[in-house]
């Protein structure tokens, strides 16, 4: 430390980085390189709607018609189609944080969805509720695979009231209970 800074007669602290360089590359000569990992991912629903990076790592194309609703007749339900978007919002997370900021596109576009989740992921008991979707869909359809299940499990919260309920209001009517409110 007392080769890399130096006091001027007024107090001033000026500081040799240059020295402070080949102090450190002394201090650490044949100690042993450690590869440093540091794990960070975006866990399920942190930023849900977020594969803008994913797009920006992983070439996406859009799933075939057929594909898309072959995966929909086979989930049938939005409780199974919201599992498996958590699953994917998974690997989604997992891909954007591969690399980190030095790693900027990834090669694995044709690399099947089922066999990332338990080789790379090793989420060995995780399913995603469909064969198509861990046999065929591959990580270059996670961005269309994704809005499909988004889009399914979106529901209108009004698809069950009456249509007799959802009529326009009259002025009037709409008058008098912008009053009472």
């Amino acid at each position: 430390e007392k080769q890399c800074v130096q006091y001027s007669a007024q107090g001033q602290v000026s500081y040799d980085f240059k020295n402070a360089e080949l102090y450190l590359l002394d201090l650490f000569a044949g100690k042993p390189l450690i590869q440093l990992e540091v794990r960070m991912f975006q866990y399920s629903n942190a930023e849900a709607g977020s594969t803008y990076a994913l797009r920006q790592k992983v070439k996406q194309e859009p799933l075939t018609k057929e594909m898309m609703t072959a995966i929909l007749k086979e989930l049938a339900t939005t409780s199974r189609a919201r599992a498996c978007l958590e699953l994917l919002e998974t690997c989604v997370s997992f891909l954007q944080a591969t690399g980190g900021a030095f790693v900027q596109v990834l090669d694995v576009g044709e690399k099947p969805l089922g066999e990332y989740v338990k080789n790379v992921l090793l989420l060995g008991s995780a399913e995603f509720g469909s064969k198509i979707i861990s046999e065929q869909v591959l990580l270059k359809h996670i961005d269309s695979l994704w809005k499909l299940l988004r889009d399914f499990c979106v529901t209108d919260p009004f698809a069950a009231v009456s249509p007799k309920y959802r009529e326009k209001l009259d002025a009037a009517s709409h008058d008098a209970l912008s009053k009472a409110a």
